[in-house]
């Protein structure tokens, strides 16, 4: 039975082809038979660039079809007419197909999440998972239980609020509802932390509509933590807090690593510099 490792991201253009192509890079040194795997692709008329380049730079022996199990039109098709238990049992028999041939298989996961709902996820024997809205709950999750782990160590409660564009249960939606599974996942982790979602950023920080909206809230009017949804809302926000609150923004500072690292934009100035370090040095400390 062969190995396997899937590789996925929270959101599309996060990177996967590269992880895969530095991944497949080690692979090729130790490992004779490699096989590597899509689930869901693009387009049938284009072929996959990825899937292309990973076969000739490493000369795999699967053919380009074995590659890959359903197009994104097909499989569109697929989940809108109710089939998706269908689809991902095809899926998995593609895969298992391939890795009766292989040594090891590296499975790039997929952008695809269906036309009305994300695809289920199922976990078989020796299959990695399907990318869907769970994997990105699951993720939240652990982001907001490091962020409560890295506040800690500056001496701040940890008051971790997932964001979203509704409160409570005010709203309905694929996005709200990935915050709130996102939300419950990291409180059945972490019984003990003080964790709201989803939660909208006036009812995060204001008492007064604290009241109103989470009246019984722990959180809420009183929130020192805050996860966003996505990589851009945050990057944004904090840029326009640092700008016109004339606020200090420290880092990025990396969590959830066995040692603490931290990074330096290449335009960074000597105070960047000292905080970063100053970071680095309090979650060394709390290692100890």
């Amino acid at each position: 039975m062969a190995y396997s490792l899937y590789i996925a991201g929270i959101e599309p253009g996060s990177g996967k082809s590269l992880v895969a192509l530095g991944v497949m890079e080690l692979l090729s040194r130790r490992i004779r038979q490699i096989g590597y795997f899509r689930p869901v692709i693009p387009s049938k008329e284009i072929a996959d660039n990825t899937i292309q380049l990973i076969d000739i730079r490493y000369n795999l022996e699967s053919t380009y079809e074995e590659m890959y199990a359903y197009v994104h039109d097909d499989a569109q098709v697929k989940v809108s007419k109710g089939s998706s238990e269908a689809l991902l049992k095809e899926i998995f028999n593609k895969y298992k197909a391939l890795e009766s041939k292989c040594q090891f298989v590296l499975c790039e996961g997929t952008d695809f999440s269906g036309v009305s709902q994300p695809l289920s996820l199922i976990s078989m024997p020796m299959w990695p998972p399907i990318w869907d809205a769970r994997f990105w709950c699951w993720s939240m999750a652990d982001i907001a239980i490091s962020a409560a782990a890295t506040t800690q160590m500056f001496g701040i409660a940890p008051r971790i609020a997932m964001r979203s564009y509704s409160t409570g249960a005010s709203g309905k939606g694929q996005e709200v509802d990935k915050v709130r599974e996102a939300a419950a996942i990291a409180r059945e982790k972490k019984p003990e932390l003080k964790i709201e979602g989803p939660i909208q950023y006036d009812a995060a920080v204001d008492a007064g509509v604290a009241k109103t909206k989470l009246p019984q809230s722990e959180v809420a009017g009183r929130a020192t933590v805050f996860i966003f949804p996505d990589f851009n809302t945050g990057n944004n926000l904090y840029k326009a807090v640092q700008r016109s609150a004339n606020a200090v923004a420290i880092g990025p500072v990396l969590q959830g690593l066995n040692k603490p690292v931290n990074d330096l934009s290449r335009g960074c100035k000597v105070t960047d510099i000292v905080n970063t370090v100053a970071i680095t040095a309090v979650q060394a400390q709390a290692l100890k």
